[in-house]
Order: C-alpha cells, then structure tokens, then sequence
C-alpha cells in the first residue's frame, strides 16, 4: 500500500526500499512489482533467531494438541523447540500432514501447562516431501485472542533458526499456512550464514489489494 500510494519511493528498476521501526527494531523492506500486478516483499528480521528455554515433553504437547505422543517428530534432526525473532514460539514437528489437520488446541490443558512460559504461542508444522511447499504449518495464539492464524511473519523468521539448525547451513524455504482453515497463505524463508553462523533471516510473500474504502471525517 505505501508503494501504490506513492509514500515510498522507487528506484530506477521499480522497486521500494524503506524501512519499518517496529518493537523488535528496525526492519528493512523490499518490495518489487511483479508482472501481472501485486507486489513481492521481502523483509528483513530485525533479531537473529534465539534458541529459548527448554519446551515440556512430547506426551504433554500431544495432550495440548489432542494428538498421539507418537505424531510428534523427536529425532536427532526434528524435535520441539522454542525459538524467537523478537516473538517466541513454541515449533512443535509432526508426523505427516494428515497429524497436522487433525490438531485441536486443548484450552485448559494448555493454561495449565505453558499459557505463562516463554513461548506460549504454538506453531505446529509438518516436512512436505514433494512439490513447492516445504513446510506446512498451523499458528495458535491463545494468549492474543487469535483461534488460529492463517500467516504469521514473526513466527516464520523463528522458523528459519529451526531450520537452519536442522539443515546445518544457510538456505530458502516455502510454508504454506492457513489452509486447514480455509485462509491459505504462502511465506518465504531466507536463513543466510557467514563462516557457519546465521546472521540474517528474511521473510518474504506476495500480495494484492482485495478491497479498499474511504473514510470521511466531517463535522456533524
């Protein structure tokens, strides 16, 4: 929007650069028009990934998440963490996609277990094995009203810590969230290193303008 309206400027090749202060600092933005219409935008984490404080065990998300102990991945590769970009999140690992679309969040059993740890805001997600997506994933926030978030920024910069700790290096990577609740949305992930250590997480997607309105502020 603050490029369709012209607030930020563009270079010579069309594309946008500015920045945003937010509570976590300054994130620098990207945007490029894409061909058709809509813009592609890439914004940079602010913060690093952190690894957070240990998650309960698998047993007890299973409960949170009205799941078998099993369908939780806990390996040498996947296993539930909490990492955050400025957000904590709770990254719970799944089997398979067909775990991911039976999750429930449990109300009470999650207040009485992590409603007021570090990462009270859970991100459950499955490998994709084939196609364009890599991720397929599903937020919930109790703690901020949200039932379940169809495209959470914040939580795929964290992501990318996960991500790139499993993978062991620097890559890119597509999510796709929201679908179980009719909302789908597509996120990219950029996790770039130097001599072995993450130094810049980017999140990026594309969007276009579904509606718009005006407001008329007048005297009575």
């Amino acid at each position: 929007m603050l490029v369709e309206l012209g607030i930020a400027d563009r270079d010579g090749t069309g594309n946008a650069r500015f920045g945003l202060e937010e509570n976590v600092g300054l994130v620098p933005v990207t945007v490029t028009p894409v061909s058709g219409g809509g813009f592609f935008t890439w914004l940079t984490a602010a913060r690093v990934p952190e690894l957070g404080a240990a998650v309960p065990s698998k047993e007890i998300l299973a409960e949170i998440l009205g799941i078998a102990a099993d369908d939780i991945l806990e390996d040498e590769r996947d296993r539930p963490c909490a990492y955050s970009a400025g957000l904590p999140f709770l990254f719970v690992p799944l089997r398979d996609r067909s775990v991911l679309q039976r999750v429930v969040l449990d109300l009470a059993r999650w207040r009485e277990t992590i409603a007021h740890s570090w990462a009270k805001d859970v991100y459950v997600f499955c490998h994709e094995g084939a196609g364009e997506v890599d991720i397929r994933a599903r937020m919930f926030a109790p703690a901020a009203g949200i039932t379940e978030d169809p495209a959470t920024g914040s939580a795929a910069a964290a992501l990318a810590g996960y991500l790139w700790r499993r993978k062991g290096s620097g890559g890119r990577w597509i999510v796709a969230q929201g679908v179980e609740m009719g909302r789908p949305s597509i996120l990219h992930i950029e996790a770039q290193e130097e001599d072995g250590i993450l130094r810049t997480v980017r999140v990026g997607g594309s969007a276009v303008r579904v509606s718009h309105g005006t407001l008329n502020l007048g005297v009575p």
